[in-house]
């Protein structure tokens, strides 16, 4: 169950970062149809990488060695954030080793409550169907001050869960992050609704680049975003969901 700790939420809080960019006037721009197809890509990529612990053909790998690896994929997200031109090379590669370190902890989960995994990716989904139709329907506005909300939000929590990973290399532990009683529950109720904010934060990116006629590398750039937001929701989903069925 360790594995549900290493997971960060979304490492860079680029939503709202590229709102400023001048708008391009070229015939080769965003469009949203291009960018639903990269999304529906980078998400078969992660579902493939996650079947690949349970089919056994990637062997079980040390603890050390997922914290190493969780470094690394880390480094390449945040040089895909940070550099767009890259995305349609990086956020592949990305998405398919996310995939694995999901169907690893997906797995440590499903031993524990058989059911769970596809509980999550339900309610997951659910969540994502939910969000799109509310702000379709404009029943949500992106301001400037919900903006900051949500982005101070998720940087105290990745602040947080980087402490626990450091702490836990020492042998502490921050125990009510990961409890199934009333603060451990509330604390994941919380983070999931933040997760859940942050994928309207990217819908409006999406939107508003797609609008302005960003170049079609944004495509990619947007669908990462996206999907980290949707694997971080699906983490902190399955989370909550292990600490309701532990006080069964």
């Amino acid at each position: 169950m360790k594995l549900s700790s290493l997971r960060k939420p979304n490492p860079v809080l680029a939503k709202g970062m590229d709102y400023k960019m001048e708008s391009h006037n070229t015939t080769d721009t965003m469009t949203m149809g291009g960018t639903i197809n990269k999304i529906i890509i980078l998400l078969g990529l992660v579902i493939i990488g996650a079947l690949l612990p349970a089919s056994g053909i990637i062997p079980l790998v040390s603890y050390t060695g997922m914290i190493v690896s969780i470094i690394f994929t880390f480094i390449i997200g945040i040089i895909a954030f940070s550099k767009p031109k890259l995305c349609p090379i990086l956020a592949p590669i990305y998405a398919a080793l996310e995939g694995v370190f999901l169907g690893y902890m997906s797995l440590a989960f499903e031993r524990a409550y058989p059911g769970i995994a596809l509980q999550a990716v339900l309610l997951t989904f659910g969540i994502l169907g939910a969000v799109v139709t509310i702000y379709k329907l404009g029943l949500i506005k992106v301001t400037e001050e919900f903006r900051f909300m949500v982005s101070s939000a998720t940087l105290g929590i990745a602040l947080l869960y980087g402490l626990t990973i450091i702490l836990r290399l020492f042998g502490i532990d921050i125990a009510f992050i990961h409890s199934s009683g009333i603060i451990g529950i509330a604390f994941s109720l919380f983070v999931v609704s933040i997760a859940t904010f942050n994928l309207v934060l990217d819908i409006e990116y999406i939107h508003n680049a797609v609008r302005r006629n960003f170049s079609k590398e944004y495509e990619w750039y947007g669908a990462f975003g996206l999907m980290v937001t949707l694997i971080w929701l699906y983490i902190e989903v399955i989370r909550l969901l292990a600490k309701l069925k532990s006080r069964d």
